[in-house]
């Protein structure tokens, strides 16, 4: 089930909880609970821009286990003017060996991973509804040192050049 509550325009909450029986076809023995909760907030920003943020939070449990695997996110998008878009994402996830495919590790064995993200989009063209985007992003990835020799390093960096091609209901706004 899950609850959302719209308090205004500007801002969404919503909860959410779920009982999965077997939702995973390698393991079909297994059923899983899952909640959730979020907070959504978009204001405008300047003459043309918005501001949107999300806080995200997740969390599952496999039968039997009494340890939850959680996550967190924070995403802020800062559209300056209808053409320009700064972002930054921050991330958190707790997985197991099994879940991250470790050899050599007992499958029940934790860690936590973080990821922190900035980019840079810039709306390139129009046709009609669908917009058109350039952009960059760079990340700065957090692993545990068990994972070092997976990752290469325990601060893995990652930088990516994009194009974005997206659907508004509104048209060019």
């Amino acid at each position: 089930g899950r609850l959302t509550v719209n308090p205004s325009r500007d801002w969404s909450l919503s909860a959410s909880y779920a009982y999965l029986a077997s939702p995973d076809a390698l393991s079909p023995n297994e059923s899983e609970r899952r909640m959730g909760a979020s907070i959504l907030e978009t204001q405008a920003f300047g003459r043309a821009g918005t501001w949107s943020s999300a806080l995200i939070y997740g969390a599952n449990t496999h039968a039997g286990e009494r340890r939850v695997s959680n996550s967190a996110l924070a995403e802020s998008d800062l559209n300056l003017d209808g053409t320009n878009a700064v972002f930054v994402r921050l991330e958190y996830v707790n997985k197991t060996a099994a879940d991250l495919d470790v050899a050599g590790t007992p499958p029940d064995r934790r860690f936590d991973l973080g990821s922190a993200v900035l980019g840079y989009v810039r709306t390139i063209a129009w046709a009609g509804r669908v917009s058109v985007g350039i952009g960059g992003r760079a990340s700065l990835d957090f692993v545990p040192d068990a994972l070092r020799a997976y990752y290469g390093s325990a601060r893995p960096v990652g930088v990516a050049v994009f194009l974005r091609v997206r659907s508004s209901r509104a048209g060019r706004t």
